[in-house]
């Protein structure tokens, strides 16, 4: 019997490792679902907050539900003085390196570290969504040497975001273009950092070494690091003038 050859999928390219229902992405016809409803219905109807509702329980909320989840979600924005003072340590670190660190060292003060339970898990995800963007925002006042912002409880978590980051309560417009860009990067299917993240999760190892995994895996320049790789090249070209002289070099 002839020995069957063994054929190499570099990437995971055409390799099917599960099944899910909270995404689906197909990049050459331009369509991307969560839960199965169409991303531009949420982008235009929904908040970030209800399209985490939806993600993680596998349904929109109704009002009650909805208004249940934002006060819990206000509520856990705040992080643990000694995390801030590892902030405060390595401010001059790139941003991932501080984000990665900053998760990790939560999971020393959350109180459901050790249950891994299902409802545990997603008490923890809800306060590590709330949490990261006091990491990032304190990470950004604090390495350019300006006082940080408490969270606030009256603002969403768009909002919310902004104000840290500047101090100054947002305008509603930018408020809202700051949600829909975070609804559109809430899920994209089984990329490197939520493939990193599942391996990490099926060890039964608990969810802060999980998204400290992934966002190990979301730094490099050929994933989420692309992005701060495009932001260089537009900042190299300037002006419009000068994109065929720099695509010719």
């Amino acid at each position: 019997m002839p020995e069957q050859e063994n054929v190499l999928q570099r990437g995971l390219r055409n390799v099917y490792l599960d099944r899910t229902k909270s995404s689906f992405i197909d990049g050459k016809a331009g369509k991307l679902l969560y839960r199965g409803y169409n991303i531009d219905d949420l982008a235009r109807f929904s908040s970030f907050e209800e399209t985490c509702y939806l993600l993680i329980f596998g349904r929109l909320p109704n009002p009650k539900q909805l208004h249940d989840f934002e006060s819990q979600m206000r509520e856990n924005r705040a992080i643990p003085e000694p995390v801030t003072k590892i902030i405060d340590g390595i401010k001059d670190a790139h941003p991932m390196d501080v984000l990665r660190t900053a998760v990790s060292a939560l999971s020393a003060f959350d109180p459901d570290t050790e249950d891994d339970s299902a409802d545990a898990t997603i008490r923890k995800s809800i306060r590590l969504t709330s949490q990261a963007s006091t990491i990032v925002t304190y990470h950004s006042r604090i390495r350019s040497e300006l006082d940080i912002v408490p969270p606030s409880t009256d603002l969403n978590h768009a909002g919310n975001f902004l104000y840290m980051l500047t101090g100054v309560k947002p305008s509603q417009e930018d408020s809202d273009l700051i949600d829909k860009d975070f609804i559109l990067h809430a899920d994209h299917g089984l990329n490197a950092s939520a493939f990193t993240a599942r391996v990490v999760a099926s060890t039964r190892a608990d969810i802060h070494a999980a998204i400290t995994a992934g966002l190990s895996s979301l730094k490099g320049p050929l994933h989420g690091g692309a992005a701060e790789g495009v932001m260089k090249m537009a900042t190299d070209i300037g002006d419009k003038s000068n994109i065929r002289n720099y695509v010719s070099s």
